[in-house]
């Protein structure tokens, strides 16, 4: 019998889990409002409904072998429905820390995790104090939501506090933030491990981070980091793996200072945009990993065959999609959102390294051993 995967969200994220489990025989339910989600697609049964919706949520958990999730801020409602019905991957609970910025640095601590100078606040008053600890300047986050740069605020002056707090916090339904002390960075770097419900846990490498206005705009693997940092870094990612007991995917993204700490940032436990080089670089993307996870599969390799550069098309950028089909180092994935918006993530570009072709002859014709 043919495992049916459920996945709520309907983004490219499910459209390309979607795309990978058609490949190995699977079927896909995908569970999401928007009336033309992308994977929609791609999905052999489709749930379009609010995620407040708990009906449907049940008839969807009843209808799945098992579920994930394709964004990690799912309210905490819908997976409690989804848990009491059928296997969810990873678990309401590592669901939950994901979301809370201030339970994730707390997880952090508790694993020995190292990460940026923090408080929690709940105030302007707090964050004013806050401030006078750390010192400026230091980045504002909204606890609870917030992706791609949203929910956030780096302060630099005094006279830029209160604003701050209204942008990120005040008024909000739940006024809770962190404040960080900005970190001086020499680089961005992350880390995909897929982990099986034994235990069983590999990691993909590191990729190279480049980020646009809070949005992640190119990754590069392999990622410039010496033996010692990589391995700190894949331990720390491993605890962390562990602490959760996660089944499926943890990205976790970590600073490189200009000091050389290596320093978590946050993690989501679903595929990752730094992953996207898996697809055609790799001899197993992240997207089959995942599934391989969730069905208790053998985990499969994860060393890069060739170096991989990926570039996401935000905007507008997709439009000239027809210049990298003309690039035969280049795979393109095109993500068929009907609507485009600045910085909105339509589409991503792999360029792959191929080595170069070498001359044996010599000019005379003569080959070369």
């Amino acid at each position: 019998m043919t495992a049916l995967v459920g996945i709520v969200g309907g983004g490219q994220l499910a459209r390309m889990t979607a795309q990978a489990a058609t490949r190995l025989g699977l079927k896909v339910a995908v569970f999401a409002p928007e009336p033309l989600a992308p994977a929609f697609e791609t999905a052999q049964v489709v749930f379009r409904a609010e995620y407040d919706d708990e009906t449907m949520l049940k008839r969807f958990a009843k209808r799945c072998d098992v579920v994930t999730c394709e964004f990690e801020n799912v309210p905490a409602s819908a997976l409690t429905t989804i848990e009491a019905h059928t296997k969810l991957c990873p678990s309401a609970a590592v669901f939950a820390c994901a979301q809370d910025r201030i339970r994730e640095k707390t997880l952090f601590a508790e694993c020995s995790v190292p990460s940026v100078a923090w408080q929690a606040v709940s105030s302007l008053e707090e964050l004013t104090r806050a401030i006078e600890k750390l010192e400026l300047p230091v980045v504002l986050k909204r606890a609870h939501g917030g992706y791609d740069g949203k929910g956030q605020r780096e302060i630099v002056e005094q006279g830029q506090v209160e604003e701050a707090w209204k942008e990120v916090a005040a008024g909000k339904t739940e006024q809770r933030a962190i404040v960080e002390k900005k970190a001086i960075l020499a680089s961005e770097f992350s880390l995909i491990a897929a982990r099986k419900e034994r235990g069983e846990c590999v990691l993909f490498p590191p990729s190279e981070n480049m980020h646009e206005d809070g949005i992640l705009r190119e990754s590069r693997v392999p990622a410039k980091l010496t033996a010692s940092r990589l391995a700190r870094a894949q331990h720390w990612t491993r605890a962390l793996t562990e602490k959760l007991d996660v089944v499926g995917l943890l990205a976790v993204e970590f600073f490189l200072t200009r000091e050389g700490e290596v320093l978590a940032n946050e993690m989501a436990p679903r595929p990752h945009n730094s992953g996207h080089w898996t697809l055609d670089a790799a001899p197993t993307s992240q997207f089959e990993q995942l599934l391989r996870a969730l069905l208790d599969w053998p985990l499969a390799a994860t060393e890069p065959v060739l170096p991989a550069r990926m570039v996401n098309l935000l905007g507008d950028s997709w439009r000239d999609y027809r210049k990298f089909l003309q690039d035969p180092d280049a795979v393109l994935h095109l993500y068929a959102k009907r609507e485009t918006r600045k910085g909105r993530k339509m589409g991503h570009v792999t360029f792959r390294a191929f080595p170069k072709k070498h001359d044996n002859s010599d000019e005379k014709g003569e080959h070369r051993p």
